[in-house]
């Protein structure tokens, strides 16, 4: 499997390696295995925000309350 898993990446154009917990390790093995000795490698560091929700019991008391955010502008794209 592995000879065959090697033979694989050294043909290979490009290879994507994608994992939560990559480590530098494991991007110099598969770099060791295709022949590649300082592989590019692209970090995504994007970490997601926490958003309120808020909830109604009515909804007229939503409709009221959206009204009332346009009318004062308190509202973007990004909220």
């Amino acid at each position: 499997i592995l000879e065959t898993f090697t033979q694989l990446l050294r043909n290979a154009e490009r290879v994507i390696i994608a994992d939560a917990d990559l480590t530098r390790r494991s991007v110099d093995y598969i770099g060791g295995l295709m022949g590649v000795s300082n592989p590019w490698v692209v970090v995504n560091e994007w970490q997601a925000t926490r958003k309120t929700a808020i909830t109604y019991d009515k909804p007229q008391d939503w409709l009221s309350d959206l009204l009332e955010c346009v009318k004062n502008g308190d509202w973007s794209s990004d909220d």
